[in-house]
C-alpha cells in the first residue's frame, strides 16, 4: 500500500510540470506563434501599399493559420496567456522558434545558390 502511494503522489507531482491537457503543446503552440510573427512581418512589409489592404491581408493569414494547424484564435490565446506566465518555457519556445527559422532560411539559400 505505502509503495501504490509513493507512486500516486510522486505521478501527481510529474503531471504538474506538464502543460494541462486543454492547452495546445509546446510543438504546436511553437509552429503557430512562427506562423503568426511571419505573417506579422509581412503585414509590415504590406502596410506601406495601404493599411486597409495589409490590415485584409492578415487578418486572412490569421485565419488560414489558425485553420491549417486546427486550433481557434480562443485556443491559441489561451496558450499563449499559459506560456507567458512560464517565461522559462516561453524563452525555450522562442529559442526553438528561431532555430526553426535559422534551418529555413538555410535551406532557401542553399536552394537559391544551386
Amino acid at each position: 500500500m505505502l509503495i501504490i502511494s509513493l507512486l500516486f503522489v510522486f505521478g501527481c507531482q510529474n503531471n504538474t510540470l506538464d502543460v494541462p491537457e486543454e492547452i495546445l503543446t509546446k510543438n504546436k503552440f511553437t509552429t503557430v506563434l512562427k506562423e503568426i510573427h511571419l505573417a506579422d512581418a509581412e503585414f509590415e512589409i504590406n502596410k506601406r501599399n495601404g493599411v486597409k489592404n495589409a490590415n485584409d491581408i492578415l487578418n486572412n493569414k490569421y485565419i488560414e493559420i489558425y485553420k491549417k494547424n486546427q486550433v481557434t484564435e480562443k485556443i491559441f490565446k489561451k496558450a499563449l496567456d499559459y506560456y507567458a506566465e512560464k517565461p522559462e518555457m516561453l524563452e525555450q519556445i522562442y529559442i526553438n522558434m528561431l532555430g526553426d527559422l535559422k534551418q529555413e532560411k538555410t535551406l532557401i539559400d542553399q536552394q537559391e545558390t544551386n
